[in-house]
């Protein structure tokens, strides 16, 4: 029979290091999701500045273009009054058991600053999610014009293993 017995203060060491690297797996629990979602927001913001994927869209009808142009906005595509991209926000988010978690897209509940009524006399404002759903999915006579989907797809083949490599980084450096 082999007996070990480990001297105290390597024994204190080794369960000082554990107890760090349990500390930084607790941390990057909670972490990775917040940074992923910040991640995915500048993303989002970014292809819809850039028009990433504006070549797969179909072209605006003659009379929203004309509209847009009535209105002197850009004519670029999700871009109306630049209420979209300014709630393109991480947030946190409820998911059940007393617990939340981190999500990047539009908040929800927030209205346009004007109105964007093309027709008739009624002008009121809808909700910027409402502007997001139809231009991500579409309408009866609104063509999908997907940017969040595609974007989700480029994040995760691309973004979150970098992040997810990033969180174990950090949990390996803490082993000391």
């Amino acid at each position: 029979m082999i007996y070990v017995s480990p001297v105290a203060n390597d024994l204190s060491k080794i369960l000082f290091a554990v107890a760090k690297v349990e500390s930084a797996v607790e941390l990057q629990k909670t972490d990775i999701c917040y940074y992923a979602a910040v991640d995915f927001q500048h993303l989002v913001i970014a292809n819809l500045t850039n028009q990433k994927y504006a070549s797969s869209y179909a072209p605006y009808s003659e009379i929203y273009k004309d509209w847009k142009l009535k209105q002197k906005v850009e004519m670029k595509y999700w871009k109306l009054y630049g209420d979209l991209v300014q709630n393109i926000k991480a947030f946190k988010v409820p998911i059940g058991g007393g617990k939340s978690g981190w999500i990047a897209g539009v908040v929800p509940g927030v209205k346009a600053s004007k109105s964007s009524q093309m027709w008739g006399t009624a002008k009121r404002r809808i909700l910027i999610s409402t502007y997001a759903r139809r231009m991500e999915f579409g309408r009866k006579g609104q063509p999908p014009r997907p940017l969040f989907v595609p974007t989700k797809n480029e994040y995760s083949e691309d973004g979150f293993p970098k992040r997810g490599q990033k969180s174990l980084d950090k949990i390996k450096w803490s082993w000391s």
